[in-house]
């Protein structure tokens, strides 16, 4: 029942961020690539992609899912115009998660991160990951209680990327599991 819900859980907490306004704390940078990015297949700009067309599924590859703890491949989950794609480790598959644990890739084409609605976060730290602003969010408040984090980066003013992950209810382990993932994310963005 509880895998079930993580599973849910995902592109529910990315729509449940949609309009409002927070507040930031300082924070540090989080490391990156800072290539060039290109879409899948390597020969097109991602920039020159239509962001509405990209599929969150290839924005880890199943080495990159297994670097973060998660079986590949993920599953599509678009939802409340959010394009989103779930890893899920169920808590069967490894004992230490009794929850299992949840890794979220969502894009939403048509709102920038000044457009979530974060008033419940516990705690939110401006960073940089790679070559993308963004926001590390602890907590994110609606969904996103005890065991969830969330990175968002700036792909646009008016669109963003969120990694997100849920680990039971160890918060500090979710925000190292999606700044890892982000990491691995980062470069695939336009």
């Amino acid at each position: 029942m509880r895998a079930r819900t993580l599973l849910a859980a995902g592109p529910m907490l990315a729509a449940a961020l949609v309009t409002g306004c927070s507040t930031t704390d300082a924070g540090t940078p989080i490391s990156g690539s800072t290539g060039a990015s290109t879409a899948p297949g390597g020969s097109t700009p991602r920039s020159e992609v239509d962001l509405a067309s990209t599929d969150p599924c290839t924005m880890l590859t199943e080495t990159e899912a297994q670097q973060v703890g998660v079986p590949s491949p993920g599953v599509r989950d678009d939802v409340a115009g959010f394009l989103s794609c779930d890893w899920q480790l169920s808590a069967r598959d490894d004992p230490e998660f009794d929850t299992g644990m949840l890794v979220s890739v969502s894009i939403d084409p048509e709102r920038g991160i000044e457009e979530l609605n974060l008033s419940g976060a516990v705690r939110i730290t401006p960073t940089t990951v790679g070559s993308h602003q963004g926001q590390l969010v602890a907590e994110p408040g609606g969904f996103g209680g005890p065991g969830t984090c969330q990175v968002d980066l700036v792909i646009s003013p008016s669109s963003h990327g969120t990694v997100s992950a849920l680990t039971g209810t160890d918060t500090e382990r979710a925000c190292d599991v999606a700044t890892r993932a982000a990491v691995l994310v980062e470069p695939k963005l336009p």
